[in-house]
């Protein structure tokens, strides 16, 4: 159901929308109507949200040429019964309503709409459904949760109610501030702890400065998030110490996802603990790219022909993808919907998305593997990302003569892992690079290539000195 706070997100001030309700009946009636009339709409009081404020305000917004008085009253009638079923809604979710009625002062979503970059949860019912998912498949339900851009605190406050015992909240949208200070009140500081901190940038994570005021701050958020884990740290060794959870962004949950991957194999001191869990949304297509990865036939299957060649589905994958393929536990837990959220998440189809459904958020339970010291040793992962970087490149290349690019004479050690003149980049598994990965370490010719000296210039150097300026 689309309620009109979502609606009044897609609104913009160089078009205008058509008005329409998804409510018990659906009204095939919509006309053009301004956004000034639309946001005045949305701010008169929920108590006046009955059939007289119906005929009388929304017939204003109308068009005098939309149609015959007639014709708008038969609309009204039929918005009757729809009217009374939004009424009864909203006395049973009161929490929510307060927070959106609180929250969408005029100033305030306008500063909202300029700035938001992530998308929240103002709805009590889907905080409970998503929290609920995401206790059932956890190792340790009690254990401390970090919550990354909690908004108003919905979802945090569930937290709670089902028997977190800690919840550390971040959060830098002062908008949402008064929110969750309620929720401190409500459960105690003992319980819920807020940090004005930007936790994925990485700018500030991997700069290194002993002027720099931002830096300074984010280090201290950081180790004081730090000492509050360490107090409430579990004495069992098979299970998670916390979790990390997090809605996203408007479109995938790339920050995350590379922040994880990049600052895993640095030690770390909150992600890089054993077990850890992170529960996050994440587009279907990335869900489709992951589940792909598993499905590219092995070398006997292939026959070395080269025949995947016209595959295109096999392209839309990269180094990033891989290395959760291969090293992380994932598990796609529930679908949602994508306009459940505030903002809706972005649902535009691109070309490879034609047999996924972009209207849908997919919640993900992602955890490093349990054997990782024997499948790759933590400060190997971010040279082996750098690898497949490079080989990834040209992805319709044979493997072979990419390698020979990248370390030359490796062609013989090659053939002795077992490739041919046949494979190609896009279609060998995964698994296979790993490996090959592991053995060329060891090779003389590795020591001296151009491949080796890439991957010190750039795993020594934090990240690019571009990437932080754009950041």
């Amino acid at each position: 159901m689309m309620t009109l706070l979502e609606w009044a997100f897609k609104l913009n001030k160089k078009t205008a929308y058509p008005l329409y309700f998804h409510c018990t009946c659906y009204i095939n009636y919509c006309t053009e109507i301004s956004t000034k009339s639309a946001v005045k709409l949305w701010y008169k009081p929920k108590s006046a949200m009955n059939n007289t404020f119906l005929t009388t305000h929304l017939g204003c917004l109308f068009k005098p040429n939309s149609g015959a008085l007639a014709k708008k009253l038969h609309i009204f009638q039929s918005l009757k019964y729809s009217s009374n079923k939004i009424i009864m809604k909203s006395s049973l979710s009161n929490e929510t309503n307060n927070i959106k009625n609180k929250l969408l002062s005029y100033e305030k979503f306008k500063t909202l709409m300029k700035k938001i970059k992530t998308t929240y949860v103002l709805d009590q019912e889907i905080a409970e459904k998503i929290v609920a998912c995401v206790m059932k498949k956890r190792s340790n339900p009690k254990a401390p949760v970090i919550e990354i851009n909690c908004g108003p605190g919905l979802i945090s406050q569930e937290f709670l109610k089902q028997g977190v015992s800690k919840m550390v909240v971040v959060e830098t949208n002062h908008i949402f501030f008064p929110f969750i200070k309620d929720i401190v009140q409500q459960f105690g500081q003992q319980r819920i702890h807020h940090f004005n901190w930007s936790m994925l940038s990485l700018y500030l994570k991997l700069h290194i400065s002993e002027t720099s005021v931002a830096v300074a701050d984010y280090k201290k958020s950081e180790q004081a998030v730090v000492e509050l884990l360490q107090c409430s740290s579990t004495l069992d060794q098979t299970v998670s110490p916390y979790c990390i959870f997090s809605l996203g962004g408007k479109e995938e949950n790339n920050n995350l996802v590379f922040y994880i991957v990049r600052n895993m194999p640095n030690d770390d001191i909150i992600i890089s603990k054993d077990l850890v869990e992170f529960f996050f949304l994440v587009h279907p297509r990335f869900q489709q790219k992951i589940l792909k990865l598993g499905s590219i036939p092995g070398r006997k299957e292939q026959g070395f022909t080269g025949n995947l060649t016209e595959r295109k589905d096999f392209f839309h994958f990269n180094s990033i993808h891989v290395i959760l393929h291969l090293l992380y536990d994932l598990s796609f837990i529930q679908e949602f919907e994508a306009n459940d959220f505030i903002p809706p998440f972005n649902t535009t189809k691109r070309v490879q998305d034609k047999d996924i459904d972009t209207t849908k958020r997919v919640l993900l339970k992602l955890q490093l593997k349990k054997n990782i010291n024997t499948l790759l040793p933590l400060e190997h992962h971010i040279p082996f990302l750098i690898f497949l970087r490079q080989l990834y490149k040209k992805k319709k290349t044979r493997t072979i003569p990419a390698m020979e690019m990248l370390i030359p004479g490796c062609g013989l050690r090659m053939i002795y892992e077992g490739f041919t003149m046949m494979d190609l980049i896009m279609t060998t598994r995964p698994e296979y690079f790993l490996q090959l990965f592991k053995a060329m370490l060891k090779w003389p010719e590795y020591e001296t290539s151009p491949l080796k000296q890439h991957i010190i210039l750039k795993s020594t150097g934090g990240i690019d000195q571009k990437d932080l300026e754009e950041e």
